[in-house]
């Protein structure tokens, strides 16, 4: 917390001991972990009397802003109403203080429209992409859902009276007499159905790529002999669909699933949690010897599937059906991540693929944000080396998530005899760089933490660029994997700007390069025509901070 002027610190006591004091915030929350392993948040929660939920009475649990702040008193959004998070007599004040306010005065925006007034438009766009990303990630929930006539009264009248305005035409449909090609928003409302349309026809073409025998489906759930199909084979329609009833031979427990959970044999009440694949996740993170929480919902407004309160650190599994273009929206990843950096918590992304083929180069990007490597030098103690095409291919597909590419230069870091840090370089593919290098792959090997190892490398990216006439260099960092550039401002790099979530595509197994299926001119087929064609959708993962640096 930085210091008020005019007002004096008064020191913090620890409350779990008497042994310590500081004026420092940061200093009290060090403190309690590693004196007493326990986490600010927690130690404030059993101090009083648990986390609070949200003031307005919806019972959703509020944000910690830190030990000298403490929770939020409403959710994000929940403040609307002073009737509701006040006192009687505390929103009566704050009522009269906002109508002397406004007495006397009009708004700015009286008699205006967004489509006179380009303001009013711009804040239109902006709260209905922000309403719709809300809804789509279950921040915001309609009232009505799930309501229908037949079971609410209010929505029975409502229906009622529509009808009767209709038939005495005090109400009039706003199309009417209108098509596409006479209004505007008849075109984009076609636009909006065709794509509906479209993402249906995506839906029931892997629909029957996955269907199954009732035969197939029951063998896959039994046979790892915990498990036995008790109901629902006739409901089936994917692996996806989650209409199979099985009793658990265990426990005797029954629950209904999708065979792709299912297939894994786990029963939810004997091994509760997420996929297979995410509990391995969650018990390798475990073997680091940290605190984990899985599936956690106190953090942040959404749920972190494996977090690390004593390292503000959460992994995300994300399996590619499930967060592929067909349920997520492009920016749900980023939004995530954001709401996350919001509470101080990293988030890292891993997808399906990432973990099943190549595991040790996750692991060792947890274990590198945790500060937990196992071999760990400063860069001072390595020799710096040229690496051939064949080196640096060979350190880059085993060391970094994506792999190599092709590259101009490169250079590494030797320790003894150990290729232990690398960098390459080539030129960006986006026209507004041309004249520019850019840093094209940038790791540590395996398991390693190379302290000053980047810094020490962009000096060789500076001469190089001098060599060949180059007076600029820039990079991508990518926040997928809880990225925040930090390195490169402290190796002379300064943000520039950020590019749209990147993307790829998936077959719902593996992924796929953004370029590998383009529209094709010679046949006259679109992306989305060669895509669906090839069996495939859009992935999304998040943004990329830009970096730039003058040489």
């Amino acid at each position: 917390m930085g210091a008020v002027k005019g007002k004096k610190l008064e020191p913090l006591k620890c409350p779990l001991c008497d042994g310590f004091t500081s004026k420092r915030i940061t200093a009290l929350e060090e403190h309690l972990l590693s004196h007493h392993g326990r986490g600010a948040q927690d130690v404030w929660d059993s101090l009083n009397g648990g986390r609070p939920t949200c003031a307005c009475g919806c019972g959703g649990d509020v944000r910690w802003n830190g030990w000298g702040k403490g929770y939020s008193r409403v959710v994000n959004g929940h403040n609307g109403s002073i009737y509701a998070v006040c006192s009687p007599e505390e929103a009566a004040r704050i009522a009269e203080e906002r109508a002397a306010a406004l007495r006397g005065r009009s708004s700015w925006a009286k008699g205006l429209t967004k489509e006179t007034d380009g303001r009013i438009a711009a804040r239109a766009a902006a709260t209905a992409e922000g309403r719709r990303a809300a809804f789509s990630e279950g921040q915001l929930q309609a009232w009505n859902r799930g309501l229908t006539k037949e079971t609410d009264g209010r929505i029975a009248e409502a229906a009622a009276g529509l009808r009767r305005a209709y038939a005495e035409e005090e109400l009039t449909p706003w199309a009417k007499g209108l098509t596409k090609e006479t209004d505007d928003r008849v075109m984009k409302m076609s636009e909006r159905v065709s794509m509906s349309l479209q993402q249906r026809s995506i839906r029931e073409r892997l629909d029957d790529l996955k269907r199954l025998s009732h035969d197939e489906i029951q063998r896959r759930i039994q046979a790892t002999g915990d498990l036995e199909v008790v109901d629902g084979l006739g409901s089936y329609v994917n692996d996806a669909s989650k209409v199979i009833v099985v009793r658990c031979k265990k426990c005797g427990e029954e629950f209904q699933g999708s065979l792709r959970v299912l297939g894994k044999g786990r029963c939810f009440k004997c091994a509760p949690g997420g996929s297979v694949a995410q509990e391995a996740v969650a018990r390798f993170v475990e073997s680091l010897g940290v605190e984990v929480r899985r599936n956690d919902r106190r953090t942040i407004s959404m749920e972190l599937d494996i977090f690390v309160p004593g390292k503000m650190l959460a992994v995300e599994y994300n399996g590619l059906y499930w967060h592929s273009h067909v349920n997520k929206s492009p920016q749900y990843h980023s939004n995530k991540t954001r709401l996350a950096g919001e509470s101080g918590v990293s988030l890292v992304h891993v997808f399906e693929d990432e973990w099943r083929d190549k595991r040790p180069i996750v692991e060792s990007i947890i274990r590198a944000k945790l500060g937990l490597c196992t071999d760990k030098l400063g860069a001072r103690k390595c020799r710096v080396v040229p690496l051939s095409s064949g080196d640096r291919k060979a350190f880059f597909d085993s060391n970094h998530l994506d792999g190599d590419v092709r590259a101009e230069a490169a250079w590494g870091l030797i320790s003894g005899d150990e290729l232990v840090y690398g960098l390459s370089l080539r030129r960006p593919f986006h026209k507004k760089y041309d004249g520019c290098l850019e840093v094209a792959r940038c790791c540590p090997a395996r398991n390693w933490s190379i302290a000053g190892g980047l810094s020490r490398l962009i000096g060789e990216v500076r001469r190089h660029a001098q060599v060949v006439g180059v007076d600029r260099v820039m990079t991508y960092v990518d926040t997928r994997l809880g990225g925040s550039g930090r390195g490169y401002e402290l190796s002379g790099f300064k943000r520039s700007g950020e590019t749209v979530p990147r993307w790829w595509w998936t077959d719902m197994g593996s992924r796929f390069n953004r370029f590998k299926y383009k529209a094709d001119p010679a046949t006259g087929r679109s992306e989305s025509e060669v895509a669906e064609e090839a069996g495939v959708v859009k992935i999304w993962g998040c943004e990329n901070v830009i970096y730039e640096m003058a040489v």
